[in-house]
C-alpha cells in the first residue's frame, strides 16, 4: 500500500466510527432509558470526529495533499425492523437484548477497527516516515483504549446477566461521566 492509500482507509474508518457512533446514540435514545449509553456513544462520535481532524492536519502537514474521501459503508446498527414503530411499543423484554446486542456490537466494531488500524500499522511502518509512524502508534493507542472500554462494559454486564435494574440504575452516572468529558473534548484538539 502506498502512504496515500493507508491514509484514504483511516479516513474511511474514522467516517465510518462516526456513523456507527451516530447510530448507536440513536439506538439508546430510541429505547429510551438509556441516557448515558446515549452520552457515551455521542462522546465516542465527537471523538473520531477529532480524530479525523487529526488525521486530515498530519497529512496535510507531512504530505502536503488532501486525503481522498473513499465509499463508506453504512454500519446498520440500528435494526431495520425498528424503523415505522415508537419507544413506547418497545417491551422491557426487547430492551433488555436490544441493550445486549447494542454492547456486543460496540465490541465487534471496535474488535474490527482495531485489527485494521494495526494492520496499517505495520504497513506504514514500510512506507511512512517517523511522523506517520508515531501518528498511526497514537491512533492505535486510542482505539486499544475504546476496546477496552468496550469489552470492560461487556463483561460487568455479562455479570450481572444484564439485569436491568443495574443497567438503569447506572444511567445517570454515565451520562454525568460523558457529560464532563464531552465538555473537554475541544481541548483534545491539538
Amino acid at each position: 500500500m502506498t502512504i496515500d492509500e493507508i491514509f484514504e482507509e483511516l479516513k474511511q474508518h474514522l467516517v465510518g466510527g462516526m456513523m456507527f457512533h451516530d447510530e448507536m446514540a440513536n439506538y439508546y435514545d430510541f429505547l429510551g432509558g438509556f441516557r448515558g449509553y446515549k452520552r457515551a456513544h455521542e462522546y465516542h462520535f465527537l471523538k473520531e470526529s477529532i480524530m479525523m481532524r487529526k488525521l486530515e492536519r498530519h497529512y496535510m502537514a507531512y504530505h502536503h495533499a488532501l486525503i481522498k474521501d473513499k465509499q463508506v459503508a453504512d454500519p446498520q446498527a440500528i435494526p431495520s425492523a425498528w424503523f415505522g414503530h415508537n419507544q413506547k411499543e418497545i417491551s422491557a423484554n426487547t430492551r433488555q437484548n436490544a441493550v445486549k446486542s447494542g454492547i456486543e456490537e460496540w465490541v465487534k466494531w471496535e474488535s474490527a477497527v482495531k485489527s485494521r488500524v494495526h494492520e496499517l500499522y505495520k504497513e506504514v511502518m514500510d512506507v511512512g516516515d517517523a511522523a506517520d509512524i508515531m501518528f498511526l502508534e497514537r491512533m492505535l493507542c486510542a482505539v486499544t483504549k475504546e476496546l477496552k472500554c468496550a469489552q470492560k462494559k461487556h463483561l460487568e454486564l455479562e455479570s450481572v446477566s444484564y439485569d436491568m435494574p443495574y443497567i438503569v440504575g447506572e444511567q445517570k452516572c454515565l451520562h454525568d461521566k460523558y457529560k464532563k468529558k464531552t465538555a473537554k473534548i475541544g481541548k483534545m484538539l491539538w
